[in-house]
């Protein structure tokens, strides 16, 4: 069978501290299983032969199965110990003013398990580590709108600007994350799933100054990782890839 021909792949991704399996999806739902020993000095050499590994079984080349992969899930080992024992990058956050709490509410997750006759006794329960340091998190002056349910022409559209953004608050919150010696700066606005304009400025003017101070900070926009409507998803998404 001429497997070049199927019309869109899907692939899963399980980088263990040893090897990085592959699970390669076609669009008839037929599969097989690739893998390469894992490099943790550089995941993306151990990532693309265990593909490429999967994909030899089909007689293709991952250069052909990516362009068509509809869903590409990176996980594994690796990324679970580091958010086990916190050992992951030191972050930054530049989100949206007003929503600067957002990274440490935990959605009841301290309330798992316990006995409802436990439940309101608050010295029981141990709050989940953050991502990120409060002192790291930066309020940016913008706003777009979300979507509505009102009649057309009655209210702004999705995604219409209503307060530009302060490129100057980019500049003084990056300046700021910089010193302190971050090591991955995040960005996510509100409704940027919608228009990821700020985001993009945003990261562009960061990315500028640290290319300034020659350092190797990385830059990752919420609407890149996760360009969902739920805020919390979203942001949680993005701080789990920056960790």
């Amino acid at each position: 069978m001429d497997r070049s021909k199927d019309s869109h792949y899907q692939i899963a991704i399980d980088a263990g501290g040893t090897m990085t399996d592959t699970f390669l999806v076609n669009s008839s739902g037929e599969w097989v299983l690739g893998k390469a020993l894992s490099s943790l000095e550089d995941e993306a050499s151990s990532y693309m032969e265990s593909v490429q590994d999967a994909c030899d079984d089909w007689g293709l080349k991952s250069s052909n199965v990516h362009p068509r992969t509809i869903s590409d899930l990176y996980t594994g080992t690796a990324g679970v110990n580091a958010l086990i024992t916190g050992t992951g990058k030191k972050v930054g956050l530049l989100i949206t003013m007003g929503q600067e709490d957002a990274p440490f509410l935990d959605r009841g997750l301290t309330w798992l398990d316990h006995h409802p006759y436990d439940l309101w006794k608050y010295q029981l329960h141990e709050h989940t580590r953050p991502l990120v340091e409060p002192r790291n998190v930066k309020p940016i002056r913008e706003r777009t709108t979300s979507g509505h349910y009102f009649p057309p022409g009655s209210h702004y559209e999705a995604g219409h600007v209503i307060i530009p953004l302060s490129e100057q608050d980019v500049i003084d919150a990056v300046a700021e994350l910089l010193d302190h010696g971050v090591e991955v700066i995040g960005i996510c606005f509100l409704n940027s799933y919608i228009n990821p304009d700020h985001e993009r400025r945003a990261a562009q003017i960061a990315r500028s100054m640290i290319k300034e101070r020659a350092s190797e900070t990385n830059v990752i926009c919420s609407a890149d990782i996760c360009p969902r409507q739920k805020e919390n998803a979203r942001l949680k998404s993005m701080l789990v890839e920056c960790f």
